[in-house]
């Protein structure tokens, strides 16, 4: 198993561990005690933290757009050579 792979399973144990939480936090105490109400009573008091919050995701999805048009154009180019392989 490669690195990548257990990072995946990493991510995705993160992300059940934190949904389980988050379902037994308002189970215990209603919507006060859910992560997304903290997060929204944090950005209340502190508003950079939304900002923060944006630059972060804006920094790691960034760049899928320029991935997708060099893949685009790369599968372009495939199609063009097996278009004159015909």
């Amino acid at each position: 198993m490669n690195v990548r792979a257990i990072t995946g399973f990493f991510i995705i144990g993160c992300v059940l561990i934190i949904a389980g939480y988050d379902v037994w936090a308002f189970m215990k105490a209603d919507t006060e005690g859910t992560i997304s109400h903290l997060l929204m009573s944090w950005a209340h008091a502190y508003p950079i933290m939304p900002f923060a919050i944006g630059v972060l995701v804006g920094h790691l999805f960034w760049s899928i757009r320029n991935d997708l048009k060099k893949e685009n154009e790369i599968l372009k180019k495939r199609i063009k050579e097996l278009e004159g392989e015909k």
